[in-house]
């Protein structure tokens, strides 16, 4: 998909490059009928009708009174292909606004001038030389990105040299009361049950973290074993039996 850099009065040709495959987001389980342990397919059908429905069958549309023609779905395509990513604000970089929008971030993704056949060199320049200026005034930017028909909110900050887009929603879809809500649902169970003495395992704690020994010292030395774990698991759970509640012992969680 195109996309361009909206910089005021300023076009530039980008390409986003995401930090993390789509592969991170599945489980590693599929699916299995239990009549034959075969695997499991997904059949388009007409819900008015019942039958079968070819993808080459199928319209699109907001609903049924809208539904687009071909040639419409083309020129629709040809129209969200083009995304824009427009700079609406450019404020002091400062850590902790950076800090306070971590909880939101969606996905971030690499910014990158474009380098298609009809690239200019001119468009390379103007997107370095904004990047540079914005990296030594110690700036960053709040942008709107439209994209394949979706509205995107997010900023453009820095890792290490490289421009960085970081998606966070927009305010209709911030969480902010339902967290309050359940806190304080948590805060009035530990005062209605009288949980008391919520330091108790402190002491364990700090030694815990003091003298713990780490199994790797860099996040990308950790190795994936999703597919191991799930063998391991069904293994280790074939035919188990229901667990027995057991009256609840203070101990040392921490076991130092």
């Amino acid at each position: 998909m195109a996309t361009t850099l909206k910089i005021g009065l300023v076009n530039i040709p980008i390409m986003l490059v995401n930090y993390v495959n789509n592969r991170y987001s599945t489980s590693g389980l599929h699916q299995f009928s239990k009549c034959c342990n075969e695997a499991v397919g997904n059949k388009k059908y007409c819900k008015g009708c019942g039958e079968e429905v070819l993808s080459c069958d199928i319209l699109k549309g907001f609903d049924k009174d809208s539904i687009l023609s071909e040639e419409q779905q083309e020129n629709l395509k040809e129209y969200l292909d083009n995304g824009v990513m427009e700079v609406i604000s450019i404020k002091e970089f400062d850590i902790e606004n950076i800090m306070e929008l971590i909880p939101y971030i969606q996905k971030t993704q690499l910014i990158l001038p474009s380098i298609s056949k009809a690239y200019k060199k001119t468009d390379v320049k103007i997107f370095y030389s904004f990047v540079n200026a914005l990296r030594e005034q110690n700036k960053f930017c709040f942008v709107k990105y439209v994209g394949r028909g979706l509205e995107h909110l997010g900023f453009l900050s820095f890792n290490n040299r490289d421009l960085m887009f970081s998606e966070v929603p927009f305010k209709a879809y911030d969480n902010t009361s339902d967290i309050i809500r359940i806190k304080e649902g948590v805060n009035n169970t530990i005062r209605v049950d009288k949980i008391k003495d919520l330091d108790l395992h402190k002491e364990q704690a700090n030694k815990f973290i003091s003298t713990f020994k780490n199994q790797a010292e860099e996040l990308d030395l950790v190795k994936e074993e999703k597919v191991i774990l799930l063998k391991q698991y069904v293994e280790e759970n074939e035919g188990i039996k229901p667990k027995t509640i057991k009256k609840e012992v203070e101990i040392n969680p921490f076991g130092v």
